[in-house]
């Protein structure tokens, strides 16, 4: 396999998933936001054991990613994070996995 291939088709590589603590032959268990998720500035997503997030901000999609939360460890089967305020209308979001545990 390589490094992009993607056997079960849900757009995260088999690398990705493995790092994420995702099954890569299962479509359904992808690290994602849960949909509805932003509400009360709290942000919600799956999570694996063993592995600790971040969350990354920007305030369009011309601004690098800055990070607005790290150190978050996995408390499975999701995460919740509340946000701090912000000034702005729209602000765009993304969750990384940064440690892929033991």
């Amino acid at each position: 396999g390589t490094t992009t291939e993607d056997f079960d088709g849900d757009g995260s590589s088999d690398l990705a998933e493995w790092f994420a603590g995702t099954h890569p032959a299962l479509a359904s268990d992808v690290l994602r936001l849960i949909p509805g998720a932003l509400t009360e500035r709290a942000l919600r997503w799956t999570s694996a054991s063993n592995r600790v997030y971040r969350i990354l901000s920007r305030p369009d999609w011309n601004t690098a990613w800055t990070a607005l939360r790290e150190n978050i460890n996995a408390t499975p089967p999701e995460n919740s994070e509340t946000l701090p305020p912000s000034p702005r209308v729209l602000d765009l979001y993304r969750i990384e996995v940064v440690s892929p545990g033991n």
